[in-house]
C-alpha cells in the first residue's frame, strides 16, 4: 500500500464485481461495500490512517476490517517492458473516446469487424501490389499515418472493452519494446475481471485493427493517386495485427493464451490443479518460446 500520510482517492463503481481504487497512481480491486465506504471521500485529500479507519469502523462486524479487503490490481506478470513511456492521449479524453465506442466492444461487433477485415483483404489480394509513387516523401507520411491511425484505434479498442466491462481506462501512450516504438493502452483494471471480460479486452484491439485494416485495402482501389499508399498502410495494420497475436512477445496473443488457459502466466508452471492437457500445453508453449527467442 501506498505510504504517504494523505492520499487522494479516485473510485470506480461496478454493476457486479468488486469496485476499483485508484490511490497515488496504483489501483486497488475492492468489496462492493469497502467502496460504498470509500466513495465519499473520492477526489478528496484523505489521510491514510483515516482511510484504514474508515475500512475498520464501518464494517468491523462482518470481519473485514482495515485493508484486508484491498487487492492490487495492475500489469500482469511478465508484462511488457515498455521503456520511456510518453503520453498520447490523456487519461479522460481515452475515457471519453472509449464511451462512445461501448457499442463497437460487444462481441458481435468485434466478429463482425474481423469478418470486414479479413473480406477487405482478400479482395485486395489480387490487386497490384506496386508501391511506385512511394518514393514520394508526401505519400509515404500518408501511409505512416494511415497506419498509424489504426495502431491507435487498436488501442481505443482495449479501452473500449474494458469500458463496456463496467471499468474505466487509462491513457494511451507510445513506449520502447525491445528498442522498438509501440503503443500501449492503460487497461490495468482488466485483472479484476473475470475470464470472459477479459478475453473481451485482451482481442478487441485485434479485432478493431484488424476492421480498420481491411477498409484500407478496400479503399486503395478508389483512392487514385493516394492508392499505394492506402494498400502500404493496410498492409503494415495487418502486420501489426499478425505480430501482436504471436504469443511469445507478451502482446496481445500471450495474454489471451493465458485467458483461454485460465491461467496467470505461461512463464511458471501450471498448478497442479489444472488438466494435464494444459500442463502439456504449457510445455509446449516454452520450449517454442526458447527457440524463438
Amino acid at each position: 500500500m501506498p505510504g504517504s500520510a494523505t492520499v487522494k482517492l479516485e473510485v470506480h463503481p461496478h454493476r457486479a464485481g468488486p469496485w476499483v481504487v485508484r490511490v497515488e497512481g496504483r489501483r486497488y480491486a475492492v468489496p462492493a461495500w469497502a467502496g460504498e465506504i470509500l466513495l465519499p471521500h473520492a477526489d478528496h485529500p484523505v489521510g491514510w490512517a483515516e482511510l484504514t479507519t474508515l475500512l475498520t469502523n464501518d464494517r468491523a462486524e462482518v470481519g473485514r476490517g482495515g485493508t484486508e479487503g484491498l487487492k492490487a490490481v495492475g500489469r500482469r506478470p511478465h508484462g511488457r517492458p515498455i521503456w520511456v513511456r510518453v503520453p498520447l492521449l490523456s487519461d479522460n479524453m481515452t475515457r471519453i473516446l472509449s464511451k462512445h465506442l461501448i457499442c463497437l466492444a460487444h462481441w458481435s461487433c468485434l466478429i463482425s469487424a474481423t469478418f470486414v477485415g479479413l473480406l477487405g483483404y482478400g479482395s485486395a489480394a489480387g490487386g497490384a501490389t506496386r508501391f511506385t509513387c512511394m518514393m514520394d516523401p508526401g505519400a509515404w507520411l500518408l501511409a505512416l499515418g494511415l497506419f498509424l491511425g489504426s495502431a491507435v484505434w487498436h488501442e481505443l479498442g482495449h479501452a473500449a472493452a474494458l469500458r463496456r466491462e463496467g471499468y474505466p481506462p487509462g491513457g494511451i501512450g507510445v513506449g520502447i519494446l525491445f528498442l522498438v516504438p509501440v503503443l500501449f493502452a492503460d487497461v490495468t483494471a482488466m485483472t479484476a475481471l473475470p475470464r470472459a471480460g477479459r478475453l473481451r479486452v485482451d482481442i478487441a484491439g485485434v479485432c478493431f485493427q484488424l476492421g480498420a485494416g481491411g477498409i484500407l485495402a478496400s479503399l486503395a482501389p478508389l483512392a487514385g493517386a493516394a492508392g499505394p499508399s492506402f494498400r502500404l498502410a493496410s498492409l503494415a495494420a495487418l502486420g501489426a495485427v499478425v505480430w501482436s497475436l504471436v504469443p511469445f512477445m507478451r502482446s496481445d496473443g500471450y495474454w489471451l493464451l493465458c485467458d483461454l488457459l485460465g491461467l496467470a502466466d505461461l512463464d511458471t508452471a501450471p498448478p497442479a490443479t489444472v488438466p494435464r492437457w494444459t500442463s502439456w500445453l504449457v510445455g509446449i508453449f516454452r520450449v517454442a518460446n526458447a527457440l524463438f527467442m
